[in-house]
């Protein structure tokens, strides 16, 4: 039985500003953000929102952020590097000291001066930051152009794919990145898509294919020649076109999930096909737990010819019941 962690919400305005040094520089300014308006992007945020300049001091830092507070309707953040003046300047340290000496006389010229091309550093350091993290940019901004460059490694093209299919398509993405594409990852699909660990694939089933015209044998004219090209009939047998999908027994509500007349069916269909590279002939086979199951009745849920309808009185059938379809 798992246990129950108890504990107090999280103050977020108290914490950044009591505890600011326990926060790194670039964790700071995403919960600032949180804080502050979590639609607005964070550029808005460091624009309007938010100023960041370097600790006036020589002292050795402890970490990245010295102190949070809020000061004329803005969120002041003192960071401990990247300035033109503090303990990481790369300018001689008697710049430092003589706006030091200018604030003991309560002036701040020369550091007002310097604050003007110091908060565009800081601006540039989030952004080349966050530049390559791409889901922290997903997450955070819900930036589309950024979650089209993850479609792109699955070859797949994000404004062709429906609004309500996209984010489902990322949890598959290690899968659609992999060569070759396997049987494990049809069954990582099915199964996460059914919420069902009993998927079975079994591979390189045998099927009829028909052979096309030009290639049957023609006495005394083409394809006569015993072990080369001479096949007798229409149709021959082949273990390379087909696979077989078997999932359950399946409960009655996950049954009713995948039938064929659900929009479901037709997800997975579309997931299947995009991940099988080849033209394979997949058949889908799910198991219908015998106690789930109601005869068939006109007019009912199950009433579907092919799909969900059985011909049999539940007192006498006691196996489960199976199904056949074409994905």
């Amino acid at each position: 039985m798992s246990s129950q962690i108890w504990g107090t919400a999280i103050n977020l305005k108290q914490e950044l500003e009591q505890h600011s040094s326990s926060f790194n520089f670039v964790q700071a300014i995403r919960l600032l953000r949180v804080l502050l308006d979590k639609n607005k992007s964070l550029d808005r945020i460091l624009e309007e929102d938010v100023f960041v300049e370097p600790l006036l001091s020589l002292a050795f830092p402890g970490s990245d952020i010295y102190k949070i507070e809020k000061r004329d309707d803005k969120y002041h953040v003192l960071a401990t590097f990247l300035g033109l003046y503090g303990p990481s300047s790369p300018l001689p340290v008697y710049y430092t000291e003589e706006i030091i000496n200018e604030r003991l006389e309560e002036k701040s010229v020369k550091k007002d001066f310097l604050d003007i091309f110091n908060h565009p550093f800081y601006e540039l350091f989030i952004k080349i930051w966050l530049k390559y993290r791409i889901w922290l940019k997903i997450i955070d901004e819900k930036d589309e152009e950024s979650l089209n460059f993850i479609y792109a490694f699955l070859g797949l093209d994000y404004l062709e794919i429906e609004s309500k299919e996209k984010r489902n398509f990322l949890r598959y993405a290690a899968l659609f990145c992999q060569r070759p594409r396997s049987a494990i990852g049809i069954k990582a699909i099915v199964s996460d898509f059914l919420n069902e660990d009993k998927v079975e694939i079994r591979q390189c089933v045998e099927v009829q294919v028909e052979i096309p015209v030009q290639q049957r044998v023609a006495l005394g004219k083409e394809n006569t020649v015993l072990g080369e090209d001479l096949f007798l009939g229409k149709k021959v047998s082949s273990r390379n076109l087909a696979v077989e999908i078997k999932a359950g027994p399946l409960k009655k509500d996950a049954f009713k999930k995948i039938v064929p007349v659900n929009n479901n069916f037709k997800r997975l269909q579309h997931y299947l096909r995009l991940y099988m590279e080849l033209p394979l002939q997949c058949n889908f086979i799910p198991v219908l737990k015998s106690s789930d199951a109601s005869p068939l009745s006109l007019g009912k849920e199950w009433c579907f010819l092919g799909v969900n309808s059985w011909i049999y009185t539940k007192d006498k059938y006691k196996d489960n019941l199976v199904g056949l379809w074409k994905i």
